[in-house]
């Protein structure tokens, strides 16, 4: 049986110990990414979500990542202004590139 109290409840998640230079870069990116962004439109998903699951729940993971995976809720941009994440995405380019080479 498991604890379903902690899913309802924000929890402060220090994955510090567990990042490399990549995946520090990837962190700064996706921050970068919120300012700019509305965060009620896309979210974290992929190892960067698995990893977030793991240090709530106690789960030690072999590997860390080192790349930054969003899904992204198309209908919440509309289309006039459904351009504005790859803007974004683009403006943040020396982000990506560091994440992806350290």
């Amino acid at each position: 049986m498991t604890d379903d109290s902690k899913a309802s409840r924000p929890v402060a998640i220090d994955l510090a110990p567990m990042l490399t230079a990549p995946g520090v870069a990837a962190w700064q990116a996706l921050d970068e990414l919120a300012d700019r962004v509305d965060i009620r439109q896309w979210m974290v998903a992929g190892g960067m979500m698995v990893m977030l699951h793991g240090q709530r729940y106690g789960v030690d993971l072999p590997r860390t990542t080192t790349d930054a995976d969003v899904v992204v809720d198309v209908r919440a941009f509309g289309g006039t202004r459904c351009g504005a994440l790859p803007r974004s995405w683009r403006s943040l380019g020396s982000l990506w590139r560091q994440a992806r080479t350290e």
